[in-house]
């Protein structure tokens, strides 16, 4: 071994060594991100402790625990207790009574629980969504022709929509996004729960209905101001003239706004297109419960707070990531050095 090899080895364990002891000294603390459970008042119903938490319904909410490839996904309630036992490599909201997670196995591959941590039935896939309008968005693990192909499967997980779609989403209000092609040749339209296609592919982007409109987005180009809303006959309605658009719900929705995407930041738009809520925020989520949970800075592990839809600041805690509420909860992460 050459003698410059040698020294980078010594520079190495001397610098290793060296934080050894200036953290056994407590000088030197490593961020470790940690997430709970808030109310809308800002107070903490699980205190962070977990090393993950999803946004959860029907009074149970996906929780991980340790670190790095020793992590597991299991179930709490809104107290933190542990109700499902963490056991799963990824694990999605309950719904409808039944909930998605992924086998830690070799295979990797989803099933759906129930809230006794039963299987439900016996068919596994590559990905799966929670159910939605009695209906679950699953990805084809199937060694055949549907291979990575999504569709939709009912509770006794028999396809009533069969894998043929590159991407598609959970359906919302009767009708559900799906992308013919794929990559650059992708585009998105929307079908209904027979798997017609009612509003053609035509969209790089399309988000959920709700309030009888969706958001899209003509291009994959984010720096192109090309996004707006369509209705549920895929006619226009509000102006595709935003960098980014998101769902409307309490009459308000996020949109990312400004006279160049360098400039660009998200305010709030109602169904006439008024700016409600200024530009002002580096990310923005869509309101629930009358709260949306905003970005109010550039650094990467700051700046969330929640908002009313008057734009008033009303949970000031500063979190690292803020989530939406759903039944009064809402998932929070935090940053502690150790």
């Amino acid at each position: 071994m050459k003698s410059g090899s040698h020294l980078k080895i010594l520079l190495i364990v001397v610098i290793l060594l060296s934080l050894m002891l200036l953290n056994s000294c407590g000088v030197v603390k490593f961020p470790v991100y940690v997430y709970g459970l808030i109310d809308t008042e800002g107070n903490y119903l699980v205190q962070p402790e977990f090393t993950g938490i999803k946004i959860g319904k029907e009074g149970l909410y996906p929780v991980r625990q340790g670190f790095n490839e020793y992590y597991k996904w299991g179930f709490c309630d809104r107290n933190g207790n542990i109700v499902i036992e963490p056991q799963y490599k990824d694990a999605s909201m309950f719904s409808e009574g039944l909930a998605p997670v992924q086998v830690y196995d070799n295979s990797g591959l989803w099933i759906f629980i129930d809230k006794e941590n039963n299987e439900a039935f016996e068919k596994q896939f590559k990905y799966a969504l929670p159910f939605s309008e009695g209906l679950a968005c699953v990805q084809s693990a199937a060694r055949d022709a549907s291979y990575n192909l999504w569709g939709y499967i009912d509770k006794t997980g028999e396809y009533v929509i069969e894998p043929q779609f590159q991407i598609a989403a959970s359906f919302s209000e009767g009708l559900a996004k799906i992308q013919t092609g794929s990559g650059s040749a992708g585009l998105c339209g929307y079908i209904d729960k027979t798997g017609e296609i009612i509003i053609e592919p035509q969209f790089s982007y399309a988000g959920l209905f709700s309030g009888g409109l969706a958001s899209v987005k003509l291009s994959m180009d984010q720096e192109t101001n090309d996004a707006g809303y369509i209705d549920r006959q895929g006619n226009i309605v509000i102006p595709l003239i935003y960098y980014n658009t998101s769902t409307f719900s309490d009459g308000l929705a996020p949109v990312l706004a400004g006279d160049t995407f360098k400039d660009a930041l998200y305010g709030y738009i109602n169904i006439r297109n008024e700016m409600v809520i200024n530009p002002k925020y580096y990310m923005a989520y869509s309101f629930s419960e009358g709260l949306a949970a905003v970005k109010t800075d550039q650094y990467e592990n700051s700046g969330w707070m929640y908002i009313d839809t008057e734009g008033k600041l009303v949970i000031k805690n500063d979190y690292s990531s803020a989530s939406s509420f759903i039944d009064g909860v809402a998932p929070v992460g935090m940053v502690e050095y150790r």
